[in-house]
């Protein structure tokens, strides 16, 4: 997980591009979103936390996109 900080280290920034892409393409897979897609800086936001907390990228497609109860 990452610090606060705004520094990233050359290791954090893979483990975080790495976690996005298979984030991305598990919400491709899960058909919530289509490429191209950008997301804005809510679903960044919430994408963090669900990093910082733990969340394989799949729950945390699911946990961004799908309906809530």
């Amino acid at each position: 997980m990452l610090d606060e900080s705004n520094i990233l280290t050359l290791r954090d920034a893979k483990l975080l591009q790495a976690w996005t892409n298979a984030w991305f393409e598990a919400a491709v897979e899960l058909g919530f979103i289509r490429w191209p897609y950008v997301p804005d800086k809510e679903v960044v936001k919430r994408l963090h936390g669900y990093f910082n907390a733990g969340l394989m990228p799949m729950e945390a497609a699911q946990a961004c996109f799908a309906p809530k109860h």
